[in-house]
């Protein structure tokens, strides 16, 4: 009907904008100078051969902070195909925008994995305060991980240095946990995704550090509410893009 063609335009042009997008993210070769980042950029726009060099245009006041020496895993728990090298190597084949169909065994398996991210992230939660660093949350993270008989799944996930992901403020996602200070008034996602029994389950929060702004927390309230009115209409037979 016209109802459903209208949103099968929509989906048709937001993956050839994904494609597009991922092109020109694949031509952008990421510098570290004097613990800043660099970023060259080939080409202004997408096709163009072009170089340009210039400062990353931070638009806040938080700074990468130190990292330090990657936590190590024991070699009893298993591991993603991604563990030693940082190459995933089972991707899913096809378009972008083809779903699996899983088992009703592969949907038990995750039920599992996600509730154990979830107790991980729980005990990152409570360790959230004034004064601690991003880098002892990741070491809560890993060590909670471990213990449950799992392997951190960002842990060299492409290259990546920790075990979670910790977002300040104006940070997006995925943030790297470092030598960072929470300090009053911040906002934190901490993003905990763990790999078990051959399937990741993943899971995030956004904390509120002491004393927030209110219009700080209106936008965490908000985010949550649109988090919570999405996952209500995920069903059986409904269209993706509805979300939006």
């Amino acid at each position: 009907n016209q109802y459903i063609n209208k949103f099968s335009i929509i989906i048709i042009l937001n993956h050839i904008l994904f494609i597009l997008c991922y092109y020109n993210y694949n031509n952008i070769n990421k510098i570290s100078v004097n613990n800043g980042i660099i970023l060259q950029m080939h080409g202004k726009g997408f096709g163009s051969s072009k170089s340009t060099t210039k400062a990353f245009p931070y638009t806040g006041s938080l700074r990468p902070g130190k990292l330090s020496p990657t936590r190590q895993v024991p070699d009893n728990i298993l591991k993603p195909d991604y563990a030693k090298d940082g190459i995933p190597k089972l991707t899913q084949r096809g378009l972008p925008w083809d779903i699996t169909t899983h088992t009703k065994e592969d949907i038990q398996r995750m039920r599992v994995a996600g509730r154990i991210a979830r107790e991980v992230l729980d005990e990152a939660v409570r360790s959230i305060k004034i004064g601690i660093t991003t880098d002892e949350i990741d070491r809560i993270v890993h060590e909670a991980t471990i213990s449950r008989n799992s392997y951190p799944s960002p842990l060299n996930y492409h290259k990546f240095p920790k075990s979670c992901c910790t977002s300040i403020n104006e940070v997006i996602c995925h943030g790297f946990p470092d030598s960072t200070i929470l300090q009053d008034g911040d906002i934190i996602n901490i993003d905990v995704t763990v790999y078990h029994d051959g399937v990741h389950g993943d899971c995030s929060e956004t904390v509120l550090v002491g004393n927030v702004k209110d219009d700080v927390k209106d936008l965490v309230i908000t985010t949550y509410n649109a988090w919570k009115a999405a996952i209500a209409i995920c069903k059986p037979g409904k269209i993706n893009c509805i979300m939006i």
